[in-house]
């Protein structure tokens, strides 16, 4: 699913229009960003929670050369699903 999927589905499930929903979604993604960068937790009740975390570098080898290198380290961003959102994703209705 696209960003303009996301935009498409809420503008049918709301009746406000693409233009409306995609400003409030750029909106969102950009306030969700920020909050990455200043490495702030977000919880979304009923959805899950987003956390910023370092990863440790670690030894690697190039696929094309074989030779060794080293993968420093980095900040990701980890979601962890909430529990409704866990039950919802192992129900028969919502898993595949």
């Amino acid at each position: 699913m696209t960003k303009d999927d996301i935009v498409t589905q809420i503008s049918m499930k709301t009746g406000l229009t693409k233009k409306d929903v995609k400003v409030m979604v750029e909106a969102m993604l950009a306030t969700l960003k920020e909050a990455f960068l200043n490495e702030e937790r977000v919880e979304l009740r009923g959805f899950g929670i987003f956390t910023t975390k370092m990863r440790k570098g670690k030894k690697g080898k190039n696929p094309r050369t074989n030779e060794d290198i080293y993968i420093p380290d980095k900040k990701t961003v980890v979601f962890k699903p909430s529990k409704t959102v866990t039950r919802m994703l192992n129900s028969k209705k919502g898993g595949k």
